[in-house]
Parts: C-alpha cells; structure tokens; sequence
C-alpha cells in the first residue's frame, strides 16, 4: 500500500496509518477522507453521519445501535434465526415458551395473561380515561364512529356478495371464497339457511348441485400452530354435515396462505369426481 503524499510503500494499512501520523502530522481520518473514503461511506441509512473507527475499517455503517437493530440486514438475521429457533419472528410464538409464560403468570397472579387480570383491566382503564375522557377507545366520539362505518362496510360487503345478513361471513372466508369461484367457475351460497332447522349449521359455502360443503377455518378451529389437530367442536361440525349426505371440503387459513395453488387443485379434483358419480346416479323413474 502506497501512501499518496509521499509515495513511500507500506505492507498493511496500519504502517499507512502510522507513518501519516509521524511524518506529515495528518489525522488518520484526514487522510482516509481525502483518499481512501467511498461514496455514501460515513452515513447511515437515516441519513445521520456515523463515526469515524479507524484506517483499517473505516467508518461505522451505522450511527447507532438502534438504527443497527433495525437495519433490514440485521432484522433479517434475527429473523431467519428466531424463524428457526422458535418458528417465527420472536420468541413468543414458540409454543414451549407462550406455555411457560402462562404457567409463570398464572403461578403469580391467578391469571393466564394481563389482559384477564382484573387490577390490569382497572389501571389500562383509569389510564386510558385520565388521558382522553374515555375508559376505552370503543367509547370515544372517533371510535364509535368507525364501529358504524366497519358495520356498513360489513353490511356492504354482505349485500354486494350476495350473502345473508346473519350469520355474517368472515372477510377471510369471503376472499377465499371468492377466489375459488372465479378459478373454479363454480358458485358457493355463502352461509345459506338451509341446515337451521336440520343441524343447526352455517357453512361457510355450499353448492347445492354437488352437496358440498365448504368450511374454512381460522387457527382458533387448532389446537396446534401447524393447524393439523382440530378442536373438539370442530370435529363435531364436520361430522353434523356429513351425517345428513353432504361431502366436506376443509381449508385452513395457514393452508391457504401457504399452499394456495394445492387447495384450489385438490378443491378441483373432488368437484370433478362428485359431478362423475352424479352422472352415473340412475334417473328416478
């Protein structure tokens, strides 16, 4: 490495780094401004200047820790490990750990979280009121007001897709729903009435040509995160379908955000193999 003053050679930068300090009495960052600094070099991200470490490594990439923790470099490591680690992005979405944490609070206070703890209800409460008027959002003049807009967006949403106005249809199962018919070229009563009187049950959709039922289940349906173990009352409900002649065809929220392509081909192959056998029913005579 060559010093640009004076044209002496070094083997590393830290002999650079001395002999600029020694014989032309020039701050390392002196120089290393004038000849070794790339463009962009001593800013970070959110524009702030970083310091100065030294000849070898220059300056630091950020200005301080918390713009490097929330870099997209180094979230992104957390990520990836916390993903491994725990499967998802914090500790808290292990279920070992929101187990342990339950058992913790509950050994403490009686409760399984904050929010059913009843001095924490009073104190968010009292807090919420010294600070606006109000013991909870739902209460103020901004919050009653989007309550009545959400609820004629809702009504709206029902009205537009052709669906009853109770039970309401979830906007989850509504996109879902949606996307099937315009792959599928097929159509779905959304929550028909037609089961009230025999079981008591709304599906989610129903084609009455094939007798399928449609149900798409949100994790609360799961006792696990990996939504393969179903909960009690919905075992029950797909037996209280199938008990009267009609075909079940489930998807889990996780499974069709993950596997989108897979549930609509599998959806597709049993609408075909249900319109097969109900061509080949003899015709009543």
């Amino acid at each position: 490495m060559k010093c640009e003053i004076c044209g002496r050679d070094f083997k590393g930068i830290r002999g650079l780094s001395t002999h600029i300090g020694l014989f032309h009495n020039i701050l390392s960052k002196n120089y290393y401004d004038c000849f070794l600094k790339k463009e962009n070099a001593g800013i970070c991200y959110c524009k702030k200047d970083t310091s100065f470490r030294n000849m070898v490594y220059g300056y630091n990439q950020y200005c301080s820790i918390k713009c490097q923790i929330n870099s997209s470099l180094v979230r992104g490591k957390i990520n990836e490990i916390f993903q491994t680690k725990y499967g998802g992005h914090s500790p808290q979405c292990s279920c070992e750990i929101q187990q342990k944490t339950r058992q913790k609070y509950k050994k403490k206070t009686g409760y399984d979280n904050p929010s059913q703890n009843p001095t924490v209800q009073k104190t968010k409460r009292l807090n919420y009121k010294k600070k606006t008027g109000y013991t909870h959002y739902a209460k103020t003049p901004r919050g009653r007001e989007n309550s009545r807009r959400n609820y004629i967006r809702m009504v709206e949403n029902q009205k537009l897709n052709g669906e009853p106005l109770c039970p309401r249809i979830g906007d989850k199962e509504r996109i879902c729903l949606n996307e099937l018919e315009k792959m599928l070229k097929i159509k779905f009563l959304r929550n028909p009435h037609c089961f009230a009187s025999t079981i008591a049950r709304f599906p989610d959709g129903y084609n009455s040509y094939l007798k399928l039922v449609i149900l798409f289940h949100e994790r609360i349906h799961y006792f696990d995160k990996e939504c393969t173990i179903e909960t009690g009352d919905t075992v029950q409900t797909t037996k209280d379908y199938e008990s009267i002649g009609l075909t079940v065809f489930k998807i889990s929220e996780k499974q069709w955000k993950e596997n989108k392509e897979v549930v609509i081909f599998d959806l597709k192959k049993l609408i075909n193999l249900l319109s097969e056998q109900i061509q080949k029913e003899p015709l009543n005579e």
